[in-house]
């Protein structure tokens, strides 16, 4: 029933939020529920903080500039009883953080997709080149798969949250590839992650990235005799 999702929804969020004087009830509350029921909860709460308010009567979309604002809006104590595993709190944290200041610069707004990752990839900005910066581009693009179940899962948060010394295009195959691990792994999040993976693909094959690339090694091809 979405009213009672809605309602559960509400009651967390509120007991969450800095400041709340119910950061007793929630402990309980969440304490006391199953393990499914209470990942159930985190998934929602991960995928609705990110909902942003539909417009010209649309359905809701990820909003990343939404989602770092109502995260950042939780009690630290709260998040750390809503995500008891902490790497999956270090990635969200990671992830807010970057949407955050990347809302802040208003610098990646009003992009197409390969506009946006050549803009991402092309601005010195190395922390951006792994995986985390694949999905925050993904999440900005407002592409269809559901980036709030993502997000929601340990699994995908801890694969973000990893370092890469690999250039933007190769960190971007290899997400590819754990992505595919991640699908097997997650049949629930399987159309999700083939989703997202379709991003990347099409976006690698559109950014001037590889056309750089293709220039380079027409260059080095001797000429036709």
């Amino acid at each position: 029933d979405n009213r009672s999702d809605d309602a559960v929804y509400r009651q967390i969020n509120t007991w969450a939020k800095a400041g709340s004087s119910d950061f007793r009830r929630l402990t309980a509350t969440i304490r006391s529920m199953p393990k499914d029921e209470a990942d159930t909860v985190r998934a929602t709460l991960v995928s609705r903080m990110g909902n942003a308010k539909p417009s010209n009567g649309g359905d809701e979309v990820f909003s990343p500039a939404e989602f770092s604002t109502q995260w950042n809006g939780l009690n630290r104590r709260a998040k750390s009883v809503l995500f008891p595993d902490a790497k999956h709190r270090e990635a969200l944290e990671k992830f807010a953080k970057v949407t955050d200041a990347m809302k802040r610069a208003k610098q990646f707004e009003n992009y197409s997709r390969s506009g946006l990752v050549a803009n991402l990839t092309g601005s010195g900005l190395v922390a951006f080149s792994g995986p985390l910066g694949w999905a925050t581009a993904a999440a900005y693009a407002g592409s269809t798969f559901s980036m709030g179940k993502l997000l929601a899962s340990p699994r995908f948060a801890r694969m973000i949250a990893s370092e890469t010394r690999l250039r933007p295009e190769q960190a971007g195959r290899k997400f590819s590839e754990q992505l595919t691990v991640l699908a097997t792994r997650e049949p629930a999040l399987a159309a999700d992650a083939r989703g997202l993976q379709q991003f990347i693909e099409k976006a690698l094959n559109e950014s001037p990235m590889r056309a750089a690339a293709n220039e380079e090694a027409d260059g080095r091809r001797e000429p036709p005799q």
